[in-house]
């Protein structure tokens, strides 16, 4: 397919490809979801964002990450509010360090849950255990490119 990789080259230089999603975790054919493994990545920038819940597919505010994991930039979506409507815990995790730093992420079990492990890159893992009721949510939200807008200016607008 040289005019397919040609026009993804073009569009690639002139910025009009879309970023990937950072994939912590894979949908098995049985169910259930299977981790990706341990990704360490550069937080490149954030915005407020919306995108659809995978379960109940209405619109929802998220934290948009672009992360950079060897050498390619990729979309990190995180819930602004869990299930019960507090602060989703990896916003909390996510507060604690800048843009640019460089952290590790690893999508791990806790009994029948999943959760995100994420640790900053050279501090050792204290193995705190937070998850998600959702274990569509910990793989990182749901991808809805054509919902994703830019929320910028109206988080104080975001209720708890």
């Amino acid at each position: 397919m040289n005019i397919a990789k040609t026009l993804v080259g073009k569009a690639t230089d002139a910025g009009k490809m879309k970023k990937p999603y950072l994939q912590l975790g894979e949908k098995q054919e049985g169910g259930g979801v299977k981790s990706t493994g341990r990704h360490t990545v550069k937080i490149v920038s954030e915005k407020t964002a919306r995108d659809n819940d995978p379960i109940t597919q209405q619109p929802r505010e998220v934290l948009q990450l672009i992360v950079e994991e060897n050498g390619v930039e990729k979309i990190w979506n995180i819930p602004i509010k869990d299930k019960e409507g507090n602060l989703h815990y990896l916003i909390a995790k996510v507060a604690e360090v800048e843009v640019g730093d460089v952290v590790e992420l690893e999508m791990k079990r806790h009994g029948l849950k999943n959760y995100i492990d994420f640790v900053k890159a050279g501090e050792k893992n204290k193995e705190t255990i937070n998850y998600d009721e959702d274990s569509q949510e910990t793989i990182g939200g749901t991808k809805s490119p054509e919902t994703d807008s830019d929320l910028e200016g109206s988080i104080g607008e975001i209720p708890f």
